[in-house]
């Protein structure tokens, strides 16, 4: 089981007062929703993942209805039914900025959150290491930078970042950590914070 740093332990004892989230958390939450929102119609849809697992492949150079560009897009659409599914207050198989935010309030005060957390984190690094050779290189975060638009050298240096190392490899366990700490730690200088690109 993944750890929780200071910033994480921090925020499930807010929970327990029922006090919001600082802003800074709030923050982080609405950069990752609209990195995801590939239609840009205010919502979270699964059509939004499989847009954005088309966006990835294209960016490496997968052909559309080969194997590897099917394997990406049933990945991401996984991503969306494991995780963020659990979101949707209405049940109407989309997601406002509004429920998205308040769904996360509701998962991170479940005891069983972290684990929730690390079962998503796996299925993103798999998705994102798509040679699966279980570790992350700078082609590949480039390639899940590239549907917001992100050159490769604006990739390269957030993956500079994230590479807490140096090896210039992402390892699962070094993921595992910047997921967490993305969407539970109150510290600004989180190397965590990156994930999405600068925040």
């Amino acid at each position: 089981m993944l750890k929780c740093d200071n910033g994480s332990t921090f925020l499930f004892n807010l929970f327990k007062l029922k006090i919001m989230p600082s802003q800074f958390i709030q923050r982080k939450r609405a950069l990752a929703f609209f990195f995801l929102d590939k239609s840009r119609d205010g919502y979270l849809k699964q059509s939004d993942f499989t847009s954005f697992a088309q966006g990835v492949a294209e960016g490496l150079g997968f052909e559309a209805g080969s194997d590897a560009y099917n394997k990406l897009t049933d990945t991401y659409s996984t991503i969306w039914n494991q995780f963020f599914k659990m979101l949707d207050l209405e049940g109407d198989d989309q997601l406002t900025l509004l429920e998205y935010i308040n769904g996360y309030d509701k998962l991170i005060a479940i005891p069983n959150f972290e684990g929730i957390l690390a079962g998503v984190a796996r299925t993103i690094f798999d998705a994102i290491d798509t040679n699966g050779n279980g570790t992350i290189s700078p082609d590949e975060y480039a390639a899940f930078l590239s549907p917001n638009g992100f050159t490769k050298e604006e990739a390269n240096a957030v993956f500079q970042k994230l590479d807490t190392n140096g090896n210039g490899v992402i390892s699962r366990d070094e993921f595992a950590q910047h997921q967490l700490e993305y969407w539970t730690s109150e510290d600004v200088n989180a190397t965590g914070n990156w994930v999405f690109g600068s925040y």
